[in-house]
């Protein structure tokens, strides 16, 4: 019975190697290609060759798009890349010039092929002349409008005699910014050049289109050894057209434009405009307010231009029942209660008007009316509750329609907090044309001027976060304007200070600044 025990034992070893257990692998590659040599190799001098020959650990993929590959100085030919197995193979123009140091630059142009693992940055450096070019420019860029650093933004050097600067011609060095707005160009064979920036969106060296900021080329530059600019490059939104940037419905009577800019103003035509219809605008004018009388209309032409524009225009579609008919509570002290109205207002009937405290007694009150806003005056209990009725009929809104309905609101006496003030006093006098904007959360609120000040105090502010920004108004247009480079004209100057300045209730903040 020997035998049929050993067929069973070779039954069983069989089943079992019909049930292979996949191999568990080693660990994950997370290492980027490693350049195990480069033919010619990196720094060659006097180099007169037509390849270059990189050669990597493992199996890669290779971009050669504009974004992840920088020659300097610029080829007039791109060379032709080639990926043979593991090497990378670079065939250069025969437009190289004599005695000139090359760099390339891979910036995330190489990644393995299996993880994408990724050579962040390589620099590849050859001369075709005794001696490397060992000068180089660094510097910050940053944003005119606000002094912030920019990333990604390309910074140029080009010839003095270079005409075509951001319009035709490429630069002939270039390096970009990182995150913090940094850059060094390197290599560069000493001599005068033109310095030039632009946030190329579309990685063509060109200013082409108005959402890329630049900078104008500079004064020359003479480079010998490692200059540092201090004053750093200030990129700039192109100067554009005033315009009407959208509009938005605010009411069933009531629109608002907002453009682009503050304007110095606007010429309108609204054939459903009347005489009872209200049109101001807002405090910087960079937004314009339209309430109409008539209650009937489906929508609003708007024929306009700004400027020495041509005319545009606007058709509204109009939306009925947009806005519920409500009273909101701006504020309410120990004396005065502030209240907006549902909309436009000519006149308020006092005796369908009552305000009542929580024991249900009413109070005599004064009122002033502003347009849709009315101020309360009277004497409140602080920390007690109140009610505001309006009776249908109370008011007589711009349309000449009267409330047609209850209007009630609740409210809570609340102490008033004590105003702050921000002190700065400068390090000189001011010349003409000097001013001040006061930002709350980054949107403008007040605009001060300069002119013959070495301080200035900023009061009656409201418990709030603010900064500010001095500029030169050399228009004297009472704003800051950004560049033209149609003109050939910089930004104006500004200075920015942006470090928060917290104001609590009743404080005084004194700052002592040099710009």
């Amino acid at each position: 019975m020997r035998f049929p025990f050993l067929f069973l034992i070779f039954i069983l070893l069989l089943l079992s190697c019909a049930n292979p257990v996949a191999p568990t692998g080693g660990d994950k590659d997370v290492e980027a290609p490693k350049i195990l040599l480069s033919q010619p190799e990196n720094g060659m001098l006097n180099y007169q060759g037509k390849k270059i020959e990189l050669r990597f650990n493992e199996y890669f993929v290779f971009s050669a798009s504009s974004d992840k590959l920088q020659i300097t100085p610029a080829l007039e030919e791109m060379p032709k890349f080639t990926v043979k197995g593991k090497t990378l193979i670079m065939e250069l123009p025969e437009t190289l010039k004599e005695n000139t140091t090359y760099s390339i630059s891979f910036l995330g142009a190489i990644k393995d092929f299996t993880e994408g693992n990724v050579i962040d940055y390589y620099k590849y450096v050859f001369s075709t002349g005794p001696f490397i070019d060992s000068s180089s420019i660094s510097g910050t860029a940053f944003n005119a409008s606000d002094k912030k650093p920019m990333a990604n933004v390309t910074v140029g050097l080009y010839s003095v005699q270079d005409t075509g600067v951001l319009i035709s011609s490429k630069p002939i060095y270039l390096a970009r910014t990182n995150t913090a707005g940094q850059f060094k160009i390197d290599y560069i064979k000493d001599g005068d050049y033109l310095i030039a920036a632009i946030d190329d969106k579309n990685l063509n060296y060109i200013f082409d289109q108005n959402t890329e900021a630049i900078a104008l080329p500079s004064v020359p530059l003479r480079i010998e050894g490692n200059l540092s600019l201090e004053q750093g490059v200030a990129l700039f939104l192109n100067e554009v057209q005033a315009d009407i940037l959208e509009y938005k419905l605010l009411g069933n009577n009531t629109l608002v434009l907002l453009f682009n800019q503050e304007l110095e103003s606007i010429n309108l035509d609204i054939p459903e405009y009347s005489e009872e219809d209200l049109l101001y605008f807002s405090k910087f004018q960079d937004s314009l307010f339209y309430s109409w009388s008539d209650t009937s209309l489906s929508e609003i032409h708007i024929y306009y231009s700004i400027g020495q524009t041509s005319r545009d225009s606007l058709l509204i579609p109009l939306k009925k029942n947009l806005q519920k008919r409500k009273l909101d509570l701006i504020r309410c002290s120990s004396s005065k209660l502030i209240v907006n109205l549902p909309m436009p207002t000519l006149s308020l009937n006092k005796a369908a008007v009552h305000i009542v405290d929580s024991f249900g007694t009413n109070m005599d009150f004064d009122f002033e009316l502003i347009r849709d806003r009315i101020i309360f005056t009277t004497s409140f209990e602080l920390g007690k509750n109140y009610t505001l009725q309006m009776d249908a009929g109370a008011l007589l809104y711009f349309t000449k329609e009267v409330s047609k309905q209850d209007l009630k609101l609740e409210f809570k006496a609340q102490e008033e907090k004590a105003k702050s003030s921000i002190i700065i006093k400068m390090n000189a006098v001011q010349n003409e044309g000097i001013r001040l904007d006061l930002l709350a959360k980054d949107k403008k609120i007040r605009t001060y001027d300069l002119s013959g000040l070495q301080s200035l105090s900023m009061d009656s502010l409201n418990e709030n976060t603010y900064s500010f920004k001095i500029y030169t108004d050399s228009n004297r247009n009472g704003r800051w304007d950004t560049g033209n480079f149609e003109e050939k004209r910089e930004a104006e100057f500004l200075w920015f200070y942006s470090a928060p300045i917290e104001l609590k209730s009743d404080w005084d903040k004194e700052l002592n600044i040099s710009f």
